[in-house]
């Protein structure tokens, strides 16, 4: 089975691309292969260009799956262009935060690499 996903490493951060709308289950596969395989301190999940339709309990069920895979401190940029995407990524963001990630949502992946590569 082919995946709706594709996770690089460029200039030490970690992109997490989806290339058609992803379900709950790819993006916990996804979650799983980016921390097992490719364990960078900054992550983007570029989701531009794709919609998705999550339910309120469905991003609040990520958000908890998700919380606990960093195992260092790390910095998660998540980005979007479609008003309903952005909206979506800003629910997780507040059900995702925790002591260990800096998360935060964008409309581009312009200010979202900078707001990685701030110190």
């Amino acid at each position: 089975m082919t995946k709706n996903y594709s996770i690089e490493i460029n200039n030490g951060i970690a992109r997490v691309n989806f290339h058609s709308k992803p379900t709950f289950d790819e993006i916990k596969a996804a979650t799983d292969e980016l921390y097992e395989e490719f364990p960078c301190e900054k992550n983007l999940w570029a989701l531009s260009g794709v919609n998705f339709d999550l339910s309120t309990e469905e991003l609040i069920a990520i958000a908890k799956y998700s919380r606990p895979k960093p195992t260092k401190p790390n910095k998660i940029a998540l980005f979007a262009d479609g008003d309903l995407a952005y909206g979506e990524l800003r629910q997780y963001v507040a059900h995702r935060e925790s002591g260990t990630s800096q998360l935060q949502a964008f409309r581009n992946e312009e200010e979202a690499t900078v707001w990685l590569n701030k110190e």
